[in-house]
């Protein structure tokens, strides 16, 4: 009797089983077949990143080799090779970054470029950060003060604080806005750790408008 309550159950469950599949087993299998191409689609897509990553990566080595060698066009023509294969890798941002300050002196509207370009595409607000404070620097140093103040115009990482404080002094100074500068370099010192030698010259830049670092600083 057993035998026969388990077996009548069993069917009874295989019933409810074959009705169930037969509502809802189309659905389930799209369902399924959907998820199955989601996670191939995932799967491929980190390996399609982890293939642009090595090739970006061997690209930097031929780059930085050639910078050490200074060869301009060789390393300009690999920059150019890492911006088709990977865009926005931290490689490529740190090759822009690096091309910028080799070409600073010589060709700004260059350096410019490449540091535009890793403001806008680095991966990480800290990559963004370097290359916006430096855009800044070449802005104000090129004779572009308000480009500059304009720059720096960004919801900065807290560690940048003090540094953007100074570029800012240092573009309010250009306008010669004087009272602006004297509180911006103010700032800075206020924001700069006391074991950061940069605060030396930011005291300096204080003195030279007639100003004195305020007690504490």
């Amino acid at each position: 009797m057993a035998t026969q309550h388990y077996d009548l159950e069993e069917q009874e469950q295989m019933a409810r089983l074959k009705a169930f599949w037969a509502k809802w087993g189309t659905p389930l299998s799209a369902m399924a077949a959907a998820l199955a191409l989601s996670y191939a689609g995932w799967t491929g897509w980190n390996a399609w990143q982890n293939t642009k990553a090595q090739e970006a990566a061997a690209l930097y080595a031929t780059f930085d080799q050639a910078l050490q060698a200074d060869q301009p066009e060789r390393w300009q023509r690999v920059l150019q090779d890492m911006t088709d294969v990977a865009n926005r890798a931290t490689l490529t941002e740190l090759a822009r970054l690096s091309g910028a300050q080799r070409v600073a002196q010589a060709d700004p509207a260059q350096a410019q470029q490449y540091l535009e370009q890793a403001s806008a595409n680095a991966p990480t607000t800290e990559l963004q950060a370097l290359a916006k404070l430096r855009l800044a620097s070449l802005q104000i140093a090129q004779g572009q003060a308000q480009a500059g103040l304009d720059t720096l115009q960004w919801d900065w990482p807290e560690a940048f604080a003090g540094l953007v404080a100074d570029r800012r002094g240092d573009a309010l100074q250009a306008l010669s806005r004087h009272d602006e500068a004297v509180q911006a370099y103010q700032l800075a010192l206020d924001k700069l750790s006391v074991e950061q030698p940069y605060r030396q010259l930011v005291i300096v830049k204080l003195q030279a408008l007639g100003a004195s670092p305020k007690q504490g600083s």
